[in-house]
């Protein structure tokens, strides 16, 4: 399913703010769908809804724009930041969580960020 799905989006190897938003249709879709559903099952005041909505959206744009905001502290291994996230858009097969890393560890494809995940260290073997 993920060469008809979800490939289009690791395009991508080191993500941008516009790989945060580049989906084919049906992905998009269904990555939305749980947040769609889930005010039906436990209703929320709809100005909380956009809130999360919106908390949702930064948070994406913040993991594929390199943002660090857990690097160094000790959030790091539970929350799945930039560094996470640019080792999932590396390597595909770990670090699918959208905020935290216990399923991963759970199931066994968390990958802990590296140096071969840090922004600099890529962009510097490009320009060798």
């Amino acid at each position: 399913i993920y060469p008809y799905v979800h490939k289009e989006h690791h395009k991508w190897k080191v993500p941008t703010p516009y790989a945060s938003i580049a989906f084919a249709p049906f992905d998009g879709w269904s990555q939305g769908l749980p947040y769609h559903v889930f005010v039906f099952l436990f209703p929320l005041q709809r100005y909380v809804y956009l809130l999360l909505f919106g908390f949702v959206q930064s948070w994406t744009i913040s993991i594929h724009d390199q943002v660090y905001l857990t690097r160094g502290t000790a959030l790091e291994p539970y929350v799945n930041g930039a560094d996470h996230h640019i080792g999932h858009h590396l390597f595909f097969n770990y670090n699918y969580g959208q905020f935290f890393t216990f399923w991963d560890k759970l199931l066994g494809t968390y990958r802990a960020p590296a140096d071969e995940c840090d922004v600099a260290s890529i962009s510097a073997k490009k320009r060798k």
